[in-house]
This record gives C-alpha cells, sequence and structure tokens, in this order.
C-alpha cells in the first residue's frame, strides 16, 4: 500500500510463531519497546486475523483512541490494535498476531489529540483544560467533573482518572453550578414549550375529529332521508381515508350495489359519491 507521508500510518508486523522461539523472543522486545501492551483474546470475528497482514495502513484520525486504530476505507476499514494475538484453545504453544510501529504522523496526533473522559469529546491542541460540552448535563454530577478534564489520547486508555481531582482549575465548581442553573432554566423552558405544542395539538386533534364525525353523520343522515337505513348496518367510515365503504361486514348483491349507486349519486348533488366504496 502506498501512503502521503503526511498521513498517518502504522506498519503492520504479522507473525505465527512458537512461543519459546527467538523469533517471538525479540517479537516481544520490540513490542514492548515499543510501549505496547499485549491483547491476547480469543478470535474477535471468524477470519479477522487473516485480513490483517504486514504492511503500511493508512488511519483515519477523525477519531482516535489510546492503544487502537481505525484504517482509512482504502486500507480496508480495518480495527488495529497495538498488539494482538489471537488464542488457539487447541495449541497453546503457538502465537499467531501483529503489533504495529507508529508513524511519526500518528504519535503527533496522539499526543496532540485530548479527550474528555466523561463524553469522549475529543480536542486537538485544547487550549483549555476541560471539556466544555458537558457542564450543562442533567446528569452530571458536582463529584464527576475530574471526569471533564482532557487528558491526551494515548494516556486515555484505562486511565484512572480519580488522581485529575487536584487539577480542577480555580473556579470550576463555581462555573458547573453556573452552567447547571442556566442549562435546568434552558430545560424548564423547552419543557413548558412542549406542554404548549401539545396542548394546542389537542385542540387541533378535537376539532379534526369534530369536523369528521359531522361529515359522518351528514352521510348517515342523507342516507336515511333517501330510504337507505337497511344499508347502514354494512357501512363504515374510515376516518384516515376520509371515505365510506358499504360491504364491509357482508359483500353487497349486484342489484344492492345498483341501487347505492344510483341513490348515492343523486343524494345533495352528488357531492358524498366520490368518496363512497362499495364491495
Amino acid at each position: 500500500m502506498t501512503t502521503k507521508t503526511s498521513q498517518p500510518t502504522i506498519r503492520v508486523h504479522r507473525y505465527a510463531c512458537q512461543v519459546g522461539s527467538p523469533e517471538y523472543t525479540e517479537i516481544k522486545r520490540q513490542a514492548k519497546a515499543a510501549g505496547h501492551k499485549l491483547m491476547r483474546v480469543y478470535p474477535r470475528q471468524p477470519g479477522y486475523i487473516r485480513k490483517v497482514r504486514s504492511g503500511t495502513y493508512a488511519i483515519d484520525t477523525k477519531h482516535l483512541f489510546g492503544d487502537q486504530y481505525n484504517t482509512t476505507e482504502d486500507s480496508g476499514n480495518l480495527r488495529l490494535h497495538d498488539w494482538y494475538e489471537e488464542i488457539n484453545p487447541h495449541d497453546d504453544d503457538s502465537r499467531v498476531g501483529y503489533w504495529c510501529e507508529l508513524s511519526p504522523e500518528l504519535e503527533a496526533a496522539k499526543d496532540a489529540r485530548h479527550v474528555c473522559g466523561y463524553c469522549g469529546a475529543q480536542y486537538d491542541n485544547p487550549t483549555h483544560h476541560m471539556c466544555r460540552r458537558c457542564l450543562g448535563s442533567p446528569y452530571l454530577k458536582a463529584d464527576e467533573l475530574h471526569m471533564l478534564l482532557l487528558v491526551p489520547v494515548r494516556e486515555s486508555s484505562g486511565a484512572d482518572r480519580s488522581a485529575l481531582v487536584g487539577r480542577l482549575p480555580d473556579g470550576m465548581r463555581a462555573a458547573f453550578e453556573r452552567e447547571q442553573e442556566h442549562a435546568a432554566e434552558a430545560r424548564k423552558a423547552a419543557e413548558i414549550q412542549r406542554a404548549t405544542e401539545h396542548a394546542h395539538s389537542l385542540v387541533e386533534n378535537a376539532r379534526d375529529a369534530v369536523t369528521q364525525a359531522e361529515y359522518e353523520r351528514d352521510f348517515h343522515l342523507a342516507c336515511i332521508k333517501a330510504g337507505l337505513v337497511r344499508f347502514l348496518s354494512n357501512l363504515i367510515y374510515y376516518t384516515h381515508k376520509g371515505r365510506f365503504c358499504f360491504g364491509w361486514r357482508e359483500s353487497l348483491t349486484d342489484e344492492d350495489r345498483d341501487t347505492l349507486q344510483a341513490t348515492i349519486s343523486e343524494m345533495q348533488g352528488g357531492d358524498f359519491a366520490p368518496f363512497v366504496d362499495y364491495k
């Protein structure tokens, strides 16, 4: 695979060897020297390890992690880990996996990228120390404020953020209380708006229901006046369609259909006729 020099990349070193071999000893030395921790698991999905071959892969930096990476579409849309092995339950002495060598561009991207421990938002070279998206969260508690402190992505995997409590900037708790107050006011205003809109919709729905009922009433009265009483038990009005249907309980005979069509075409100047079906 060929990539531009400015594109963050990973060089994958794929291996298959025995646990006590000189080759595996050297692999462990190199992976540990790179600061990697081994992820040794049962196969994550059938055929995954076969898709990862030795070579250079371009990395998608939209969202970075401390110890794993998403390759670009051109590089196969793979999820790569710093150091990965799959367990063979039938041969515990074999080692099949890979370790990754990060390009300077990717190393720099991981140093520049900081992440919020509460919402996961990421920032490049932030000038502020804390995530500004979370202070108004209705779920955030005062004793969780340290989770908002931004740390480099490379330090975020498995980080104990409780140790960051002492790094809370002066005034952060006061800012949190102000944001919580403003957010509560905004939520209250939004709730009032939703309730008001719902109340208006109740009125509109009621008006529509009355209109539909009056229309159905007028048709029934017209049928009674036209001598079609005996057909009303076999009549239904579909409000969602705005249409009447004769024969919904029991199919009409040809004679009854002709009678209904002829009579309804004359009712109120034929105004109802386009909205009546016969079965």
